[in-house]
């Protein structure tokens, strides 16, 4: 197990690694099912929702964390250098990027944290719900990209509808730089020896440092908005006739190549200016976590077959083969 994996261990949410069985559900099936009561009065914007127990709850995270973990693997696997175009590297960025962004989603889940977009046919489980109880009041809750929380002691889960003006990238981006920051500061909860505790620490700092531009990018977006620069506006000479094109973009292929590596052994770049090269790092970083996550779950299963073996690992085993 990777000492960045340890570090996590003690926020996931509880239950998370006995879940068994192939993903099914996910969030918004989980909503749709109706399997909760609402004690509190719901508004427009959020909800708190109680359960008897939160093993369908958590099972639904996990079976999101499977997709997530599988989808971000599947955009980063695979990435080569164009035989006709040597020089382009626009898809790499976009494939890096997605992957990053699946697997930030995948971690999250682990932490009992989800971004998830509801439309107004999964919110309308939650009014009738909220009505039933008498807790609607008139209210309406919208549909949206809400923040989920599950609250283990409480056995309760909370909605709270995101600003996403600027997008559900960002939105994310800005939920996973909190649980980030959270983890850096619960790292001593982890009981590793000094050293790397401060190795965990200063690796977790460099990402902070790639996801903000050094503290330029408040919430935790600056890969999305290097995407969009590449994807939307194609800059940064990705695309041809590569005006913008710098000299290290040629390593960029060989870096992405490693997400199977620990993710403590994945370099991160702290020098300003070089954008593609912090995505594509910051990439293979947060797909070798999420990856080293998936295998903590399923040697932590207790009994069963952990809900990992069917994706990460199977696919993982698919690409062995």
């Amino acid at each position: 197990m990777s000492n960045l994996v340890a570090a996590f261990r003690p926020l996931w949410v509880p239950g998370v690694n006995a879940v068994t069985g192939k993903p099914a559900g996910g969030m918004p099936v989980w909503i749709a099912n109706g399997n909760y009561q609402i004690y509190a009065p719901i508004a427009v914007n959020s909800a708190l929702l109680s359960v008897a127990t939160l093993d369908d709850v958590i099972a639904a995270m996990a079976a999101d964390c499977a997709r997530f973990t599988t989808a971000a693997i599947e955009s980063i696997e695979g990435i080569a250098q164009q035989g006709s175009f040597p020089k382009s590297v626009a898809w790499l960025t976009i494939r890096s990027y997605y992957a990053s962004f699946y697997a930030a989603h995948a971690i999250l889940r682990v932490l009992g944290v989800s971004c998830t977009q509801f439309d107004a046919s999964q919110t309308a489980h939650i009014n009738d719900t909220a009505d039933a109880f008498g807790m609607a009041a008139g209210t309406r809750l919208q549909g949206g990209l809400f923040e989920c929380n599950l609250y283990n002691s409480l056995k309760q889960v909370s909605l709270s509808r995101i600003d996403a003006k600027g997008g559900s990238h960002i939105a994310t981006w800005k939920v996973f730089l909190r649980e980030l920051r959270r983890v850096i500061n619960a790292v001593p909860l982890a009981g590793l020896p000094t050293a790397d505790a401060n190795q965990v620490v200063g690796r977790l700092a460099d990402l902070e440092l790639c996801l903000t531009d050094d503290g330029g990018t408040a919430g935790g977006s600056f890969l999305s908005a290097i995407r969009n620069r590449v994807n939307y506006r194609l800059e940064l000479g990705a695309w041809f006739p590569y005006g913008e094109r710098r000299d290290y973009y040629d390593k960029l292929f060989a870096s992405v190549a490693t997400w199977r590596r620990d993710p403590l052994a994945v370099p991160l770049s702290t020098v300003k200016g070089r954008d593609l090269q912090r995505l594509a790092e910051s990439s293979v970083f947060l797909v070798s976590l999420a990856r080293e996550m998936s295998l903590e779950l399923v040697r932590r299963c207790p009994s069963g077959k952990s809900m990992q073996t069917y994706a990460c690992i199977s696919m993982l085993n698919q690409l062995a083969a």
